[in-house]
Formats: structure tokens, sequence, C-alpha cells
């Protein structure tokens, strides 16, 4: 993606551009479709004469809902559980709503984490002297309100094209992408794997550690980053392209970087999410 989307490789005239290599990977264990056996419905609740502007409110509708549907059903709710944790029995308790999160505020975690794990200086390596050579404001500080978000995402998005960039150019051993242009498609194939081998994967952090006397702590620290850009990359297509695969395999990745960036809160969801997915829950819940 990062070469071929390159306005300087020009893949529209790549010689290349028709080959296999350059087709979208098949989705797998894609959710099941059909018009019968499984269409989803969609259906808006009736209307109760329940104010719902004190928790009290809210039990109460949640207490008709279950008269409605039954108690053989699953129930999304958002919000309530947290307020009846000390009541004496596991019902009143509501320990049978499953709790969900959000992937959009995920994903803003996720941000945050990286923010605050690369930060750097601005005279050495990191997000905030990237920051000041893109010359993006407002990036300081994660505790601005507004279009933080949005900047940080685009920061985010400019630095892990420029650092894949500039693992083409190395790897490839060119002085500008379009020297790439003259590689066949097998040689490019075998290029991407090597720089994500070598430079975007922890095997490759494992192996420069285990090296102490040979390392580079600039390009462990780049390496390491490359990684973890590259699982926000990752994430950011799969949520936008509705690959539940994808982000399944990714979960294991978000764990130990909520957990590495002390952020519990997103670590337990990461790790409540892997144990119903893969122990607890029943197939039509999963």
């Amino acid at each position: 993606m990062y070469l071929t989307a390159a306005p300087g490789f020009s893949f529209e005239t790549y010689a290349g551009n028709k080959h296999l290599f350059f087709n979208s990977l098949p989705l797998t264990k894609e959710l099941p479709i059909g018009l019968l056996e499984h269409v989803t419905c969609q259906y808006m609740l009736n209307t109760v004469h329940i104010k719902e502007v004190s928790y009290e409110g809210n039990d109460c509708v949640l207490t008709d809902k279950q008269k409605q549907s039954g108690k053989e059903k699953v129930i999304v709710w958002v919000g309530l559980q947290t307020f009846w944790c000390n009541n004496l029995n596991s019902f009143e308790c509501l320990v049978f709503l499953k709790e969900v999160f959000g992937w959009f505020h995920a994903q803003i975690a996720f941000e945050h984490s990286l923010h605050s794990q690369y930060y750097g200086t601005q005279l050495g390596f990191g997000l905030i002297h990237m920051f000041d050579l893109l010359k993006c404001k407002g990036l300081h500080s994660p505790m601005v309100e507004g279009t933080f978000h949005h900047h940080l995402k685009e920061g985010l998005l400019h630095i892990s094209e420029a650092h894949f960039h500039d693992f083409w150019s190395m790897v490839g051993k060119v002085d500008k992408l379009a020297d790439l242009c003259c590689h066949t498609p097998e040689q490019l194939c075998a290029l991407a794997i090597k720089i994500v081998g070598d430079h975007a994967l922890t095997a490759a952090l494992q192996k420069m550690a285990a090296n102490k006397l040979r390392k580079d702590d600039l390009l462990y620290h780049s390496t390491q980053m490359a990684r973890n850009l590259l699982d926000y990359m990752n994430l950011d297509a799969a949520i936008k392209g509705d690959e539940n695969m994808r982000i399944l395999t990714l979960l294991p990745h978000l764990l130990f970087q909520f957990i590495g960036g002390k952020n519990k809160n997103y670590a337990i969801e990461m790790l409540e999410l892997l144990q119903g997915l893969h122990q607890e829950w029943p197939p039509d819940l999963k």
C-alpha cells in the first residue's frame, strides 16, 4: 500500500501493475450472510412512559424490556452495570448484561498510547520532532480538546507513510521510489517481506536486543515505532472496511499495547473480549 500509493512510484504506469501480488487478499471467516438464514433484523423498541433522567428510571426501562423480550434472549445495553455492582445477587448486579466498548474510542485510546510512548523531544527522535518538521500544530498535548483526534490521526498516517517510504528506499537501495519501477512484482514482494521482517516485527526487535554489542538504539526505536504504526494502520483500515477477522487478529497486539502503555481500562476490555470470543460466549453472541 505504501509503495503503490506513493506519487513517486506511479503505480498506474508500472508494467506489472496487473500482477496477482497487487490484488487484495480475500477476507477469511467473514460473518455469514444470506437473505433467509442469516438476515439481520433491525427494529425500534416500543416507547414507554418512563423518565430516563435518573438511574432508577433506566433500571425501570431495563426491567420493562426484560418482561417484553423474556429472560432467554441476549440483551445489549449501554451503561448501568457499574452502579449495581454491590447488590446482593448476580441478577440484581446485572451480570447477565455483556459490556461492549466502542471501537472508535478504542482507536482514540490507541492513538493516545502511541502519542505518550513516542512523544520524544524536539531535538531528538520522536513524534514531537516529526510534528515540528510537518508543521502540525496542536499535537503537543492529548489533553487539548476539539480536533486533537483528527490532527493526531493525520499526523500518525503521514509519519507512518514516511517511515515505510524510507524503508523502501533503504532496503531497495534506491535514491527515490521511482527507481523501484524497474523491479519485477516478484522482486517488490521480496522487498516488502524483508521490510516487514527486518524493520516492523517483534522478532526483529528481539534479534537486536539479543545482540547488545551491535544494537543501534535509533534503529531499535524506529523499528518498534514502525511495528506499532503498522498495527495502528491495520486497525484503522479494518474498522473502515468492517473486516472483523482482521480486527480479531489484532486483539493480542492491542492488549499488550495497552498493558505497556499503562492503559488498564482498555487492557481489561481487550482481555475480556478475547476471553469471551475464545472461551465463554455462545456462537450467536460471538
